[in-house]
């Protein structure tokens, strides 16, 4: 099969994405039983499925750990699709071969993807097996849609029900650095080094272990789901038969732990230690994590028919009494908090999407052309060109920029950490609309410095803005659409010299850059189209008799 060309890169470069399918198709020209490849549409991008077995034999959905794509499972196939019509997915927005077109980043993309996948191949519902990270997305997808999900077996899941700071130790760091760092040879070193750690002592599958070390090299994710320990409130909401299997060499977490605390969070569990196997239990004891599956799935029954599902809909907040204002304080302060605390893995991970966030939403063209400014910063060692479209003319997105700063508007993200809580405006401040070159431009604190803060190099209203300081630029440009609209596009760039600042610079960039300007980006446009509905609405009811 051809793989597709995407706009939403998963590899860090065109070799890089060369040298893992080849390796994948390698894996795959040695699977022992026939197979078909099944292409899904999904509102995420073009999902890849290994289908075999029977067509008429009860289906299992198999879903892979991180980075290791649908062919770890070829040993569990093998055996198990004599009975069962098997489907092993490539999920998508990962280095294999699926192909995305907008990121996952939040539970119910997981969800919606999951049954999209499922009804293209015409599931209704089906046995659900995830391993690593695949067995986190798994528990997940049985509490999110437990009508689809037969029965569901977890083997070794990502934390789940325990932390994994061993694996950011052993295994994200190295990534990280390789992500920073491609063409210094020691951190390929450091990313066999964390491989080994995870077989602990145990032989690796060559074939397979070439394509793993290949996607942990030259891979990426789009998606920005990470695995977390699920409340215990929610996992006691896991309706069906589940099968729970680790390794007893695993290295993330002591298996004793995670069967305690499963046996006491998920009502009709089953544990099973696997002798002799690491965190990829299937791959490393397949004939063993087989003979517990064929046992656990041969009385489920068939698959029954496929039921409606409803959207949520979004509820209008009611005003709030005077009276309530203390009280509003401190539910604000929580409200900000918890989306904080949700978008932390964002922060901690975004070097591994690097290739893929410095581009986010901009085209080829948008990030190889040039943009206002970029002459101040000829040297630039993190060049980010972001792009979002909305659905408002240049002159009802431009005002929005022009009050970003702390203790001006705010900077329409996180607002916990970039104004110390105080809410990012939702209507245009006039005191800040009319700026001239030389202006102080976004602080980002109360007192402004060179350091600290941009001033204004360059001006165009309403087309563009560029705001520099020593070593940075922060350009943006609106281009008016000949369909209506504006196309945003910005440009960050900074030079990283040394000095004492460079401590500082360097972390807030590679970590908070991405997470703080999507948020940004999505909040402009927010505000910019409630401006234009408003005007809109209001020139109709103007115009009425």
């Amino acid at each position: 099969m051809k793989n597709q060309v995407s706009k939403l890169s998963v590899f860090t470069s065109p070799a890089g994405e060369l040298e893992v399918l080849r390796a994948y198709d390698r894996v795959l020209q040695h699977w022992s039983v026939p197979y078909t490849e099944q292409v899904v549409p999904t509102s995420f991008g073009q999902t890849h499925v290994i289908v075999s077995g029977p067509p008429e034999a009860p289906p299992i959905v198999f879903l892979h750990p991180l980075l290791a794509t649908s062919t770890i499972w070829g040993p569990n196939v093998e055996e198990l699709s004599r009975d069962f019509r098997t489907y092993a997915v490539d999920i998508v927005g990962e280095p294999n071969r699926s192909v995305p077109s907008r990121p996952m980043t939040k539970s119910s993309d997981i969800t919606q993807w999951f049954s999209e996948v499922l009804d293209g191949l015409g599931l209704a519902e089906a046995h659900l097996v995830g391993a690593s990270f695949g067995g986190f997305l798994s528990a997940g997808l049985a509490m999110e849609m437990p009508e689809r999900i037969r029965r569901l077996v977890l083997i070794d899941p990502a934390a789940t029900f325990h932390a994994i700071v061993p694996f950011y130790i052993h295994l994200f760091i190295p990534k990280f650095l390789s992500l920073l760092f491609p063409r210094l040879p020691s951190t390929r070193q450091h990313i066999r080094r964390g491989m080994n750690w995870l077989r602990n002592g145990l032989p690796p599958d060559p074939l397979w272990e070439d394509l793993f070390f290949a996607t942990m090299v030259h891979g990426g994710m789009t998606n920005h789901i990470f695995p977390r320990v699920y409340p215990r409130r929610r996992l006691a909401t896991i309706s069906m038969p589940t099968l729970l299997l680790i390794g007893a060499k695993e290295r993330l977490y002591r298996p004793s732990t995670v069967f305690r605390r499963a046996s006491k969070w998920v009502p009709d569990i089953q544990t099973q230690i696997i002798p002799n196997a690491y965190h990829f239990a299937a791959l490393s004891q397949p004939g063993i994590v087989n003979s517990h599956l064929q046992e656990f799935l041969a009385d489920a029954g068939s698959a029954g028919p496929l039921g409606p599902h409803s959207p949520v809909q979004g509820k209008k907040q009611p005003q709030r009494s005077a009276e309530s204002q203390k009280a509003h304080h401190w539910a604000k302060t929580i409200r900000q908090a918890t989306e904080t605390a949700k978008a932390v893995p964002l922060f901690i991970t975004a070097p591994l999407f690097r290739h893929w966030h410095l581009r986010w939403g901009a085209t080829d063209q948008e990030v190889t052309g040039p943009m206002p400014g970029d002459e101040l910063v000829p040297v630039s060692h993190f060049t980010a060109t972001r792009a979002i479209t909305i659905d408002a003319d240049p002159e009802m997105v431009w005002p929005w920029l022009m009050q970003v700063g702390f203790k001006r508007a705010g900077f329409y993200a996180y607002d916990l950490l970039d104004s110390l809580g105080e809410p990012s405006a939702e209507t245009i401040l006039p005191q800040w609309q009319d700026p001239h070159i030389g202006d102080v431009a976004a602080p980002m604190t109360s007192e402004a410095t060179p350091s600290t803060s941009f001033t204004v190099a360059s001006l165009h209203r309403p087309d563009s803005i560029v705001w520099s300081k020593p070593d940075s630029t922060w350009a943006w440009h609106l281009t008016k659409l000949p369909t209506g609209g504006t196309r945003l596009v910005t440009r960050l760039k900074q030079r990283y010299r040394p000095g004492p600042s460079l401590i500082l610079t360097v972390p807030l960039l590679e970590f908070g850059d991405f997470p703080m300007m999507r948020k940004m980006l999505l909040g402009i446009k927010a505000r910019a189209e409630a401006t234009a509905s408003a005007s809109a609405s209001a020139s109709t009811q103007g115009r009425a008799p």
